[in-house]
């Protein structure tokens, strides 16, 4: 399109002498510095799009070429499940945390309890020597006990008061250092869901802009070539027009990782 427009503009400094010349080289000059301009963006973007799949080859793995074509995830669906749900899903590997150091602290609590109570027990002895239970005689003869037997520790010095008071005490740290995180999980998760939502809204007129920067443009390169309008206009329209295709793929981008973000907060897999 660059060498169209300044063919244009170098036809009109041929086929009308009587303009301002000087002007019209102006004109042509700030067209090429425009071009060159886009041509310099280009290659950034070139160089960027390599080292963001060189890391993306380094984090899967895998071999991906610059000419490989990436497509975007679809979490549309996935999001929206998630967000109906997001009150009472534990899928975060904190929560199986929660509930391991809950169990232990539980049965910890429970064996000082059984360490305060009576524990009765019985038992059983036999035998056969000399002497047996006549001490007495000198006689081989058999014999046998048995009887219940009762420990109780009645006097502990306040140790499983103590014992008792810190189990209780982990028991109220792991509770509310869970309600902390549910807290900053679901601050988390409502910001993502407003960046999602504002992401939706903006790529719904970005399509609206887009439709009406297309008719922008092919009008005026219908006028363009009708010699109604000069290549400087024709070209602040393509720009124009690159822009709102520009900004409508970067919103889908971030739409993308605002959505992949939320998932990931929830603990569920991206796929």
């Amino acid at each position: 399109m660059g060498l169209v427009l300044c063919m244009a503009i170098d036809g009109d400094l041929r086929q009308t002498p009587g303009r301002n010349v000087t002007e019209l080289q102006l004109g042509l000059r700030g067209q090429q510095l425009k071009l060159l301009q886009r041509r310099q963006d280009e290659e950034e973007l070139r160089a960027t799009r390599r080292t963001a799949l060189a890391r993306l080859a380094i984090l899967t793995g895998q071999t991906i070429s610059e000419n490989d074509a990436l497509a975007m995830p679809d979490l549309a669906a996935a999001v929206s499940r998630a967000r109906q749900a997001s009150g009472e899903l534990r899928a975060r590997p904190e929560y199986d945390l929660f509930a391991r150091t809950r169990e232990r602290v539980a049965k910890q609590q429970d064996v000082a309890a059984a360490q305060e109570r009576p524990r009765v027990s019985t038992f059983a002895r036999i035998g056969f020597g000399r002497p047996g239970l006549n001490f007495i005689t000198d006689q081989f003869e058999s014999y046998g006990l048995g009887g219940v037997r009762v420990q109780w520790n009645g006097w502990t010095w306040g140790s499983g008061s103590r014992e008792r008071e810190a189990l209780a005490i982990q028991q109220q740290i792991v509770a509310a250092d869970q309600a902390a995180f549910a807290k900053g999980l679901s601050e988390s998760i409502e910001g993502d869901a407003a960046t999602v939502d504002r992401l939706q809204a903006t790529l719904a007129l970005d399509d609206r802009i887009l439709v009406l920067r297309e008719q922008i443009e092919r009008s005026t390169q219908a006028r363009f070539q009708e010699g109604v309008v000069t290549a400087s206009e024709f070209l602040d329209r393509s720009s124009e027009l690159l822009q709102a295709r520009f900004a409508r793929a970067t919103h889908q981008v971030e739409l993308a990782q605002a959505g992949a973000r939320l998932l990931t907060t929830l603990g569920l897999e991206v796929r």
